[in-house]
């Protein structure tokens, strides 16, 4: 419940560096209205930490179950 409430501050400040500092990467296809936008921002950017922690724990799963092999 928490990560995604985490996740969007994080990952502002990570694209706040690229943007600043950088510069590899901009996004493309943007929809012109900025609520609509935000939305968007918000949307995509609380999903990255959870599912960064779900893939690590498949991983981890994963890992486990094959090494009783």
């Amino acid at each position: 419940m928490y990560a995604p409430l985490a996740s969007v501050p994080l990952w502002i400040v990570f694209e706040l560096y690229n943007k600043y500092t950088l510069s590899n990467w901009h996004y493309v296809g943007l929809p012109d209205l900025l609520l609509v936008r935000y939305i968007g921002y918000l949307w995509a950017f609380a999903t990255i930490w959870p599912a960064i922690f779900e893939t690590a724990e498949l991983a981890g799963c994963l890992r486990d179950r094959c090494s009783s092999w």
